[in-house]
């Protein structure tokens, strides 16, 4: 079935041949991690990419087998890329601002069906034109499943500018993009489903 969705943001899917990457946006609204919580499967990689501020991603509370991390994340093009290789809880911080609640976690299970299978197929299928946009884009992609998500859009400082409800259906899919009130500029698109932010997209509006 075909559906036509109307949103104020589009985005593509990230992601390596074999696993998810999670993307957790650095100073997204300010002195927080964006998503603060994800579940992953292992094998993938958890992805910190900076958008606002001075910052660190450092390890807190780990599996007893895995590698600890502490990493700046400060500049424009910032990013640090963590492996998962060991299930279990793994939690964070932002070192200069952990007394201001900027903390975050992941939780790492084994399975042959996480999020990299269960979104393969928009990977593979996803097409958007045009970009850059003007007064409206559009994203086609099939589904091998059915989830309810959000489309939200953040401008360059980690402001989000919208959110809306997305219904997506199992096969093909359309989504129709305003971008007639965005300013000229940079943006990022995060597409989620109920708990995980697993595609994100830099979007450039004319």
């Amino acid at each position: 079935m075909k559906k036509i969705f109307i949103a104020t943001l589009f985005s593509l899917i990230i992601s390596s041949s074999n696993a998810a990457i999670h993307v957790v946006l650095v100073g997204q609204g300010g002195n927080k991690f964006a998503p603060t919580d994800l579940n992953v499967i292992v094998g993938d990689t958890v992805r910190f990419q900076w958008v606002s501020g001075f910052h660190t991603t450092t390890s807190t509370s780990i599996p007893a087998a895995a590698e600890s991390w502490d990493e700046v994340i400060a500049n424009s093009g910032d990013e640090f890329d963590y492996i998962v290789k060991t299930e279990g809880k793994y939690s964070y911080v932002c070192t200069p601002h952990a007394a201001m609640g900027m903390v975050g976690s992941f939780t790492a299970t084994q399975s042959v069906t996480g999020i990299a299978s269960q979104y393969a197929s928009i990977k593979e299928s996803a097409n958007i034109t045009p970009n850059p946009a003007t007064d409206h884009t559009t994203l086609i992609f099939n589904s091998d499943i059915a989830f309810k998500g959000f489309l939200k859009i953040y401008d360059n400082s980690g402001i989000m500018i919208s959110e809306e409800k997305l219904k997506v259906e199992k096969g093909e899919n359309s989504i129709l993009v305003s971008t007639s009130l965005l300013k000229s500029g940079l943006y990022y698109v995060n597409l989620f489903n109920q708990e995980d932010v697993f595609l994100v997209k830099k979007m450039i509006k004319q």
